[in-house]
Parts: C-alpha cells; structure tokens; sequence
C-alpha cells in the first residue's frame, strides 16, 4: 500500500530483532524507507553499566550498515539512560559518522537543537544534536491503552483531524510537523491495517504534504535551520 500511494518513513529497527530478520531492512531499502536504530533490545538502559552501553551501540550501528550499507542515521532509543544522546554523539564522532537526528523528546513539535552535554570524555563545547520530537499523541499505542482507542475507526479519525488543523496552520504560512508511530503488531492486524490504508490515501490526495523519511526532514532542517554555537 505505500509504494502505491508513493510515500515513505522512518522504521526503528531494534538491533537484535534485524539481526534475527535480516530480510526487513532489505526490503525497506528496495522501498526508500530509512532504517533507525531502536537499541540493541527493548529495554531499559538507565542503570546498565556505561561500556555495556557503548557495546550495544556499536552493535547496532554495525548490523544496521552491513544490512541497509549505511550506519543509522538517527536514533530512538526508548528508554535510554542519563548519557545515551552524548555517548551516541561521542562514538559517532570517533566513527567519523553522521548522526543526523535524535528522536528520543516529546518536547516540541517541530525540531530543535540541543547541545551536548558535558561529562563523557570532555563532550560538549559548541558542539549539538538535532533533535526531532516523537509523539505519543499520534500513535497506535493507544489501541493497548484504557479509554483511549477501541476501533480502527478512532484512529482514522483522529489522524485525519490531526492532520486536518496542521494543514491549514501550513496554509497559513505556518509549516508543521507530524509523526505517526505505528506498530506491526498494533497497525499490522488485519482489523486495523485498513484505517492506516485509508489514511494515507487521504494524505497523499492533498496538495503540498511531503511524506518522508526522518533523515530528509533533518536535512531539510539542517539546511534551513543550522545551528548557531553560542560559544565564542
């Protein structure tokens, strides 16, 4: 159904799980999806020890090159610790790779520049990460959640009036952002795949929405919005 409505996104890939499934992040690739890194495992790292950390970044980044031929571009961990977006940005830099954007902030609607922190290593000093917010807003999640959504209809409506109001604020002049998580084992049921079928025809009838991957949209951004160091 995408490659018919001719449109495209982010998949998070848990390290592990593409290891196991190799084919996934083949297929995303012959389709144009980017593959992000989710972790090496869905769990939480606040209290896992600093070089395991490090350990299953490396991992990831390494699985996810020799599957798609490029180290993810951008990362959401999840549940991730206390130094996990510097530590991402410090191995990154000894790799000489591009981290273009991190998804782990529900902050805002619309990307942002964080600095560094200091504390690894001397990290830091001028230096930031792009961040580009998820949302738990537009998400399927709330099919699992009490009083939230009961049928496919609920999602569809909700997306489309979400959609609806971010649209006339871009006709406005005001351009905005939306992210949409979606889950195979949520979306990917046969009752509800159908409301994510009918959205995306509803998107993609409309003049002027560009539906892409998390890597252009901070691209876009960097080119547009480049960060301006406070350090003198």
């Amino acid at each position: 159904m995408f490659e018919k409505a001719k449109v495209k996104g982010t998949v998070y890939g848990v390290g592990k799980a593409l290891e196991m499934n190799p084919e996934v992040a083949k297929r995303c690739g012959q389709i144009g999806w980017e593959v992000g890194s989710h972790g090496w495992r869905w769990i939480d790292y606040h209290d896992m020890p600093l070089e395991q950390e490090r350990a299953e970044i490396e991992k990831c980044i390494d699985v996810i090159r020799q599957q798609t031929g490029q180290a993810p571009r951008g990362w959401y961990v999840g549940r991730l610790s206390p130094r996990s977006q510097t530590l991402l940005h410090q191995i990154y830099k000894e790799r000489k790779l591009p981290l273009l954007w991190l998804s782990d902030s529900y902050a805002d609607d619309l990307p942002y520049w964080k600095s560094v922190a200091e504390g690894i290593q001397g990290s830091g000093g001028g230096e930031a990460v792009l961040v580009l917010p998820y949302s738990l807003d537009c998400n399927d999640f709330k099919y699992m959640m009490p009083n939230n959504w009961s049928s496919p209809d609920d999602l569809l409506n909700y997306l489309q009036g979400a959609f609806d109001e971010l649209y006339a604020e871009g006709e406005e002049g005001s351009p905005k952002m939306m992210s949409i998580g979606l889950h195979a084992r949520i979306s990917g049921r046969p009752g509800r795949i159908g409301a994510v079928r009918k959205f995306v025809e509803y998107v993609s009838s409309k003049q002027d929405v560009w539906v892409t991957t998390r890597e252009e949209i901070a691209k876009h951004w960097m080119e547009t919005h480049p960060f301006a160091s406070s350090k003198a």
